[in-house]
């Protein structure tokens, strides 16, 4: 679908606009991932709720 948007724009004579959208949809897409990811990771316990030790590992509760 992206690639049928780039050739319509690039067709109509906006192609300037190829790299903007680009852009603004690959941030979305980034935002998105990381949400997701971090309601995935707090959902399933995998978060890390201890500060490390300085010898890299973690503090027992």
């Amino acid at each position: 679908m992206a690639m049928l948007v780039f050739l319509l724009l690039a067709l109509v004579g906006v192609a300037h606009w190829i790299l903007h959208l680009w852009t603004i949809v690959a941030g979305a897409s980034v935002i998105l991932t990381t949400i997701a990811t971090v309601r995935s990771s707090l959902r399933h316990g995998h978060a890390v709720t201890h500060e490390p030790t300085s010898q890299g590992g973690y503090r027992p509760d």
